[in-house]
């Protein structure tokens, strides 16, 4: 698990539940609220009417940080990792209506996963779609490099 993830969701959880309600071990955190889990369940139950692309490109971004990489040079081996098809075909389809067309899923039956793959000369463009709200290419970004800054993204 990323823990600048588990920070950042632990941050906005403790804005709206007081510290009896969350408890944190082993890089997992815990919410006891029922209405906060009916609200998760009804989101995750109803994913397909994401229609506003902003929304969409966050839910990607949130996927890419928990199961997704990319090469260092950000373009080769742009992927997100699943366990079962049907997740990973709903977010072609996602990817489709943000503009990212060239995606493939492939099923790797000893690893029992499926992973989604985003084609290199869409990397970029599937990047820059989702930079604003990952915190994993974020970090990856504003490494200090100079092929590696937002400057070079933006030719795309």
């Amino acid at each position: 698990m990323n823990p600048d993830l588990i920070k950042k969701f632990r941050e906005f959880l403790e804005r709206y539940f007081s510290e009896k309600r969350i408890k944190f071990t082993n890089n997992h955190l815990f919410v006891n609220s029922r209405p906060f889990l009916r609200e998760f369940v009804y989101a995750k139950n109803n994913l397909s009417n994401l229609k506003k692309s902003k929304i969409i490109k966050a839910y990607i971004a949130g996927r890419f940080d928990g199961d997704g990489s990319i090469d260092k040079n950000l373009r080769n081996d742009c992927r997100i990792v699943y366990g079962r098809k049907n997740e990973a075909e709903k977010d072609k389809k996602f990817l489709r209506k943000v503009g990212i067309n060239n995606v493939k899923i492939y099923h790797y039956k000893k690893a029992r996963t499926f992973c989604l793959y985003v084609s290199r000369y869409e990397a970029k463009k599937f990047i820059k779609s989702i930079l604003p709200y990952s915190i994993k290419l974020q970090k990856l970004v504003f490494v200090p490099r100079r092929d590696l800054t937002l400057a070079g993204l933006k030719r795309v």
